[in-house]
């Protein structure tokens, strides 16, 4: 099993943009889980207790994210949502002994080119699939 550091977009000027990168970084995180890797997304794990709006709190999320890149095996880029300024300073941390892959999920993918073209149900339905999967258990 392969330690993987997950990079997506996180910050959001709207909640449907928010909820939009939630959603794509909790895919990315089943996709490598699905594969049979362990993966790490910090803007995932660290926003729990870290309010990204603060800018402090915001750059010790990500200096406590890049502090992960030390014992990574793989560092994983998600491109369906672009490139941000976030996943471009995370770019220029990556040791030198770690695999970078590039990663880009079919029917985000296709969602995407839809929503580009005006049609949010895809992206909708997205968002709806990857909501977190917390349950009571009695």
């Amino acid at each position: 099993m392969r330690f993987v550091v997950v990079e997506s977009p996180y910050r959001a000027r709207t909640e449907f943009e928010l909820s939009l990168n939630l959603a794509y970084a909790r895919a990315l995180v089943r996709f490598v889980s699905l594969r049979g890797d362990w993966p790490f997304a910090s803007h995932l794990d660290l926003t729990q207790g870290l309010d990204d709006r603060d800018p402090a709190e915001r750059e010790l999320g990500i200096i406590a994210g890049l502090a992960r890149l030390r014992v990574a095996d793989i560092h994983l880029f998600g491109l369906d949502l672009g490139i941000s300024e976030g996943m471009k300073r995370a770019q220029k941390a990556t040791p030198g002994r770690c695999s970078v892959e590039q990663c880009s999920l079919p029917e985000w993918a296709e969602a995407m080119k839809a929503y580009g073209h005006g049609d949010r149900e895809s992206v909708d339905a997205l968002i709806a699939k990857f909501q977190p999967l917390w349950h009571v258990h009695e």
